[in-house]
């Protein structure tokens, strides 16, 4: 990940996690940054 983040280049980062976990922020499908699911302030 340190690569990652000092690179220079653009990166793609496929990760894959499990159904039950949270991913924040959650934006509904279909929608705009404004409709942000989750806690707020809390990531």
């Amino acid at each position: 990940f340190k690569s990652y983040i000092t690179s220079d280049e653009s990166i793609v980062l496929d990760c894959r996690v499990e159904r039950e976990d949270n991913v924040l922020p959650m934006i509904p499908a279909g929608g705009t940054i404004s409709g942000m699911m989750g806690k707020k302030g809390v990531l």
